[in-house]
């Protein structure tokens, strides 16, 4: 497969990369990876934004995303149907997530490498699904008729079992905030709301922090929840990056 269409094929996958994020994982060199992003950008297959200078932070990354006529190629190949793919309609608006997102997709590489196969179905807050009501985030629940958006929800099937997940990729959140949240995953492990939408009997709530001290706070942050005994766990961004293990290592238990 030609690094044009590895490179299209990995955007509808995994929605919002960088150039970084796609050389790492295609293993490519640098210099062609970017002549073949810019002519696919030239030929309108795929878009980029551009986040520029932030003072205290530097220069971000530009962000590459799928256009239409990229997806189209793409179902070619894979002759698969068009509808059946994602891609983006407009220019999307990164500047208040630019950050988080690239973390959760840091985490969505990171499950895919180490996974495989058995990663059968990965559905984040900044994909939208088409429904009769309009576009839904993919990861979207409802409690109480109010809408509530996990960052991800993932499904692991091995060994013919299926295993469903929450996948939360916590970033400077108050506390005050941040247990108003883990009581809607609690209210969701009880109703077994996300199990529902995953097609399993319950789920586990990951949570990846920033570094240790994060965990610490979501540990105290979720005492008084009995739903989240034994089903929340986590671990730090950082830990992702590291080679050895499978899925199950390097997590701890937060309640």
């Amino acid at each position: 497969m030609s690094l044009d269409i590895e490179a299209l094929v990995l955007l509808e996958r995994f929605r919002f990369l960088t150039r970084q994020q796609m050389r790492d994982t295609l293993g490519c060199n640098a210099d062609h990876l970017g002549e073949v992003l810019r002519s696919l950008e030239k030929r309108r297959m795929i878009g980029a934004v551009r986040p520029g200078f932030t003072p205290g932070a530097g220069r971000a990354a530009h962000v590459h995303y799928l256009q239409k006529s990229g997806a189209s190629l793409v179902a070619e190949v894979q002759r698969r149907d068009l509808e059946t793919l994602t891609w983006c309609e407009s220019t999307p608006q990164l500047s208040h997530d630019l950050a988080h997102r690239l973390a959760c997709v840091d985490v969505h590489l990171w499950l895919a490498r180490i996974l495989g196969d058995a990663l059968a179905g990965f559905l984040p807050y900044y994909t939208m699904q088409r429904t009769n009501d309009g576009p839904r985030h993919a990861s979207r629940l409802v409690i109480d008729g109010k809408a509530f958006v996990p960052d991800a929800l993932f499904l692991i099937e091995k060994a013919g079992e299926r295993f469903g997940y929450v996948l939360e990729v916590q970033r400077a959140k108050g506390r005050a905030q941040l247990r108003d949240q883990l009581a809607k995953h609690a209210h969701s492990v009880r109703e077994k709301l996300a199990a529902q939408k995953l097609g399993v009997d319950a789920v586990a709530v990951m949570y990846v922090a920033e570094d240790t001290r994060d965990l610490k706070v979501i540990r105290g942050a979720a005492l008084s929840l009995a739903p989240l005994r034994g089903c929340l766990f986590g671990r730090t961004l950082g830990s992702i990056t590291e080679p050895a293990g499978g899925f199950r290592d390097g997590w701890e238990a937060l309640a």
